[in-house]
């Protein structure tokens, strides 16, 4: 195993659950160019998504970039015993989470 992504709660409708695509990077003690790459096709498919939407100045595609949090699925991954670089990927926050609320009606094909 070279590298991992885990996927969480990812392709909603930003605007109805008022959440952002969150990437977040592998810690400081496990490097990888996972990191870069994955910056650079977020910020790429942005500007795409934006430009083919409509999506404009001040509505656009929102993402964000954090350090490692731990705290998911990616983490049994990072940790000292397997040592595979992983990041998550997730839309952050989410109104809906884990309510009766969580749809598939709040998923956008745009998104995903």
């Amino acid at each position: 195993l070279i590298a991992g992504i885990n996927l969480d709660m990812v392709g909603q409708d930003q605007e109805l659950c008022k959440s952002t695509l969150t990437l977040d990077k592998t810690p400081d003690s496990l490097p990888s160019y996972l990191n870069d790459f994955l910056v650079s096709l977020i910020e790429e498919t942005t500007k795409q998504f934006d430009q083919q939407t409509g999506f404009g100045p001040t509505t656009t595609f929102r993402h964000r970039v954090n350090a490692h949090t731990g705290g998911s699925d990616h983490h049994e991954f990072v940790d000292s015993t397997m040592g595979v670089p992983c990041v998550m990927l997730l839309q952050w926050p989410d109104l809906y989470y884990h309510t009766s609320q969580d749809t598939t009606d709040k998923v956008s094909a745009q998104s995903l």
